[in-house]
């Protein structure tokens, strides 16, 4: 544009010479013709106002030059509304940016907790339930050696009554023969009768002793059965105890 009104300027300036020039070479020529053709030069020479459409010019250059600087500072303005327009939609996406990361950290220390709580709980239910299970052991061993004992108990004392009835059986035995052999010599009679008795005795002696084989044969029986009870109740015992310790082994490294 500047250029545009340079040349515009130059222009003026070489019209109003060339036509300054054109305007003397007609008065010249003219100095001997009527005055209509006088009148006709003088108009035509009438000088053009050349000062004033530079000033226009010069006007026009300074509101073009006006207007690139209200343009300028208009886009400066725009150009620093967009820069900080920039700046505040980063720090935004910066603060959510920071909001994520620290929900997301919050969430994980909270499922980190819940986690830890959770094998805290399991590792005391699983004591617990440890301990339920060595006490219900005990118990059984307890129960089982309880019975086994009350087994023995009883077998020793069918024994006894056994052994108690079998010597009542021997003593009234020989009380009678002796009292039989007394009557034999008094009578015989008495003689038939006591061999009769004697026999009755005998038989009564063998049913009294196979009682009492059969009392110390159940006896033995029972005391036998106690035993595998026994030694199978142990076994088991032993067989919980060895797994309740290979559990308890296998927790030791993980709560480590």
């Amino acid at each position: 544009m500047n250029l545009k009104l340079s040349f515009s300027i130059v222009l003026l300036v070489f019209s109003q010479t060339f036509f300054a020039q054109e305007s003397k070479t007609e008065t010249a020529s003219t100095e001997v013709s009527t005055t209509t053709t006088t009148t006709d030069v003088a108009t035509a020479t009438t000088p053009v106002d050349f000062k004033k459409q530079i000033q226009d010019l010069k006007d026009q250059e300074k509101a073009y030059l006006a207007k690139q600087e209200v343009d300028k500072k208009a886009a400066k303005i725009k150009a620093d509304a967009d820069k900080k327009a920039a700046e505040e939609a980063q720090k935004a996406a910066e603060k959510e940016s920071t909001l994520a990361k620290v929900a997301e950290a919050k969430a994980a220390a909270e499922a980190k907790e819940a986690a830890e709580k959770a094998a805290k709980e399991k590792a005391v239910a699983d004591k617990a339930q440890a301990e339920a299970d060595k006490k219900a052991a005990e118990a059984a061993k307890d129960a089982a050696n309880k019975t086994a004992k009350e087994a023995a108990i009883a077998a020793k004392a069918q024994a006894d009554a056994d052994k108690k009835v079998a010597d009542e059986a021997e003593k009234i035995s020989k009380e009678k023969i002796a009292a039989y052999k007394k009557d034999a010599e008094a009578a015989k009679d008495a003689e038939t009768k006591l061999a009769k008795d004697v026999e009755k005795l005998k038989k009564e002696k063998e049913e009294a002793d196979q009682k009492l084989a059969e009392s110390a044969k159940l006896a033995l029986q029972k005391s036998t059965k106690l035993a595998e009870q026994i030694a199978k109740a142990e076994a088991e015992a032993e067989k919980k105890a060895a797994a309740e310790a290979k559990i308890a082994a296998e927790k030791a490294p993980k709560n480590n």
